[in-house]
């Protein structure tokens, strides 16, 4: 083999491994309702966009098969390990589907890859163990009442003492956020100051009185 040969043998190679990698990413989403969902609508990930449902239609297993379309250069985010959630429509928007990481160090999605859809970010919340705040963000800005089902949810789970400071933790850094948190209040949100006082005085509360229950009975 001429040494010519060999350089367009490795170009070659290389051009086709680049071309894999920047090719879409479809993937496969079994969940217990679409909310709506239909091809063209959002694949979200982070608070943007990367990629489209491309069909929506019933499995084998009596559920809802979204087939999805990732873009070529998000598709390294996309790990086995992950999960999609369902967002219902807020404000006249479509709804979409958003993909959230539970293992970072999971191995990557292959092509066609199915992924077992969760009901909401709140069951993300639980499998993953934590709260990012960003995330505690996203979810608030789909509106009072979803953002009200998550903590609900997850005031009912057994996990619930291990979230609640990480909530009233995060709520706290939310609500002094200034020009950002600002804009989503007049934009989106106008009650939710509200609710975010009034959850971090109940969590307070909630504090002081396990602190008290601490304290060990002055003897008489």
């Amino acid at each position: 083999m001429t040494a010519r040969r060999a350089l367009w043998m490795t170009a070659a190679v290389l051009f086709a491994a680049r071309l894999t990698y920047a090719s879409s990413l479809p993937l496969v989403v079994e969940v217990e309702s679409s909310k709506g969902l239909k091809a063209g609508d959002a694949v979200m990930f982070d608070g943007r966009q990367i990629g489209e449902v491309t069909r929506v239609g019933f499995g084998d297993r009596d559920t809802v098969e979204i087939h999805v379309k990732i873009d070529g250069k998000e598709r390294e985010h996309i790990r086995k390990s992950g999960t999609f959630v369902v967002n219902e429509p807020v404000g006249g928007k479509r709804p979409t589907i958003e993909y959230f990481v539970i293992d970072d160090k999971g191995p990557l999605a292959e092509p066609d890859s199915r992924f077992q859809g969760l009901r909401s970010v709140a069951e993300v919340w639980l499998r993953r163990g934590r709260i990012s705040a960003d995330e505690l963000s996203r979810s608030m800005s789909q509106g009072v009442e979803q953002f009200q089902k998550n903590l609900e949810q997850l005031r009912r789970s057994p996990e619930w003492s291990k979230f609640k400071d990480q909530v009233a933790r995060l709520s706290a850094q939310l609500t002094v956020k200034g020009a950002e948190l600002s804009r989503l209040l007049n934009e989106q949100l106008p009650k939710l100051q509200k609710e975010l006082d009034d959850l971090y005085s109940e969590y307070q509360r909630e504090v002081d009185k396990a602190e008290r229950e601490r304290r060990p009975t002055p003897a008489p």
